[in-house]
């Protein structure tokens, strides 16, 4: 597709252990066995604290927010037994800080302050950005012992711990309730192991409650190849953001100039050229229809400034269209009355 030279390289700057959990003792995928400390029945607080109790730091993968609070607020006054006098200290200051951030402390300020009293936290979309900034240096400076994150940090931010915890290998799903997610993802998170500089290893767990779920994991995922990368362009979605964007951007001004730019991508590499042709056509009738753009001199195609605004909003033209038709209700009603 690039005409490129293909490079691949396997090195990472700490070596990466990847194992299953199950009943106090985690199963590597080179066979080598690990006990570990069972205290409590939250099986993924006994993997953080073991990391935490031989002078690591943990990071705690859930699949939901609230997951990833009750997580941290668990776990923190069990760290905090074994913080040192000056590690509380800091902490303490830190906690006002997250406190303190927005004018009119949350529920959401006052749960993240307590538990980082303690050398825990959660982090995920729902903290105000200085509160990710305080969390993240507070981690990165080894102070915040135990982190429980969302999915979303894996691929976002770069906090690398020297035990990575995948509790959750589901999440729900609207229309199918829950699912497995993708070898993609958790090889995505598995990546956050091992501190460079700081670690000789790094491990990455999977939780299972089961010999049967152990097995099972060690198969789906451990030992498992990531699946086949796809375009996004192939939803409808993207692919009306993306034919408005190249016409209002000018890299396009007729449907064969449409077919030329996206024969070009990744996902004109992936589809058939009549499938391709088919779903430009199909989304360039929708964007005249609903008048996004129009004909220009010389036949050229050429975004309204509707379509130029919409663009620059980098939305759906579907929601967009939705938001307009929504509007002209409301002033219609408004007359009416």
């Amino acid at each position: 597709w690039l005409n490129a030279e293909l490079v691949e390289s396997e090195w990472r700057p700490v070596m990466l252990r990847e194992g299953v959990y199950h009943a106090g003792e985690i199963l590597f995928t080179d066979s080598s066995r690990r006990s570990v400390d069972a205290s409590y029945a939250n099986e993924a607080l006994n993997l953080a604290l073991d990391t935490v109790k031989e002078g690591g730091q943990s990071l705690v993968f859930v699949n939901t927010r609230r997951g990833a609070e009750h997580f941290a607020t668990e776990a923190a006054p069990k760290v905090k037994r074994l913080l040192s006098e000056a590690e509380k200290a800091e902490l303490k200051e830190i906690a006002q800080r997250v406190l303190h951030v927005l004018a009119e402390p949350t529920r959401i300020c006052r749960r993240l302050s307590k538990a980082v009293t303690g050398g825990a936290a959660f982090h995920h979309a729902g903290l105000a950005p200085e509160q990710r900034r305080l969390i993240e240096h507070a981690f990165r400076r080894n102070l915040i012992k135990v982190l429980a994150a969302t999915p979303t940090l894996a691929a976002g931010v770069n906090l690398p711990a020297r035990r990575v915890v995948i509790r959750d290998y589901r999440r729900y799903d609207s229309s199918l309730g829950y699912v497995e997610i993708p070898v993609m993802e958790i090889k995505q998170m598995a990546g956050r192991a091992g501190r460079p500089r700081y670690d000789k290893y790094g491990e990455a767990i999977l939780v299972a409650r089961t010999e049967e779920e152990r097995d099972f994991l060690l198969e789906r995922y451990l030992l498992a190849e990531p699946e086949r990368v796809y375009s996004k362009l192939a939803a409808l979605p993207a692919l009306r953001m993306h034919v408005l964007a190249s016409i209002a951007t000018g890299y396009a001004s007729s449907f064969s100039g449409l077919v030329d730019f996206f024969s070009k991508t990744f996902y004109g590499h992936q589809q058939e050229a009549y499938t391709l042709e088919s779903s430009l056509l199909s989304v360039l009738e929708f964007l005249e229809h609903e008048g996004f753009l129009q004909e220009g001199e010389e036949e050229k195609i050429v975004a309204t400034p509707f379509g130029k605004r919409v663009s620059e909003l980098y939305i759906d033209p579907l929601s967009a269209v939705t938001l307009r038709n929504a509007l002209k209700r409301a002033g219609s009603i408004a007359t009416e009355a």
